[in-house]
């Protein structure tokens, strides 16, 4: 099992996925390419994926991209309106991550 240590940011017309392997120290970056990091997603989706806000934020844009939806939306709907990221989207569920 690798460890993942990631993070993204979102924009209004962009978002970014950052991550390192810890295992190998090799990095990922991701920019408005959802069909390269659902590849990347695909090999790595067994790994533990680490970052500093996962379980409130990122967990949900990366779960969001891989669905489909819109990470702006999903920051706002957790940043501006103050609500947990689970309640945006119940296709969330569908993604796992470790």
């Amino acid at each position: 099992m690798r460890i993942i240590c990631f993070d993204t940011e979102v924009f209004k017309y962009d978002w970014l996925f950052y991550g390192n392997d810890l295992t190998s120290n090799k990095d990922y970056c991701f920019w408005n390419d959802r069909e390269a990091f659902a590849d990347f997603y695909t090999d790595h989706r067994n790994d533990l994926w680490i970052g500093y806000n996962v379980s409130g934020y990122d967990q949900f844009i990366v779960k969001g991209i891989l669905c489909g939806l819109n990470p702006y939306k999903i920051s706002q709907h957790i940043i501006k309106d103050g609500k947990p990221g689970w309640s945006f989207s119940n296709a969330f569920r569908k993604v796992p991550l470790n």
